[in-house]
């Protein structure tokens, strides 16, 4: 649901720019970003990873294991893209 206030309100800028920065495509990467905690993680996770999965022309659909907390695959590339992504 949209909340009608500036997003820096939602996240700080510095979380907002890794987010923008990583890209994260599944909920559990989305929670582990500096700045989000677990409530932020199950009411907004879904929209912003919509938003990015729709950037980057991926399925949106909710009901997909990208928005589900327990799925190993997506934990084990995001964290491939979240290593990668610290080197540079």
């Amino acid at each position: 649901a949209e909340k009608h206030v500036p997003p820096y309100i939602i996240f700080g800028d510095k979380t907002l720019h890794y987010l923008a920065s990583i890209q994260p495509e599944d909920i559990t990467s989305f929670g582990s970003v500096s700045g989000i905690g677990k409530y932020k993680q199950e009411s907004l996770g879904t929209t912003f990873l919509q938003a990015i999965r729709a950037h980057k022309g991926l399925s949106t659909d909710e009901n997909e294991a990208w928005n589900r907390l327990d799925n190993q695959e997506y934990k084990t590339r995001q964290t491939d893209i979240h290593t990668n992504n610290k080197k540079k």
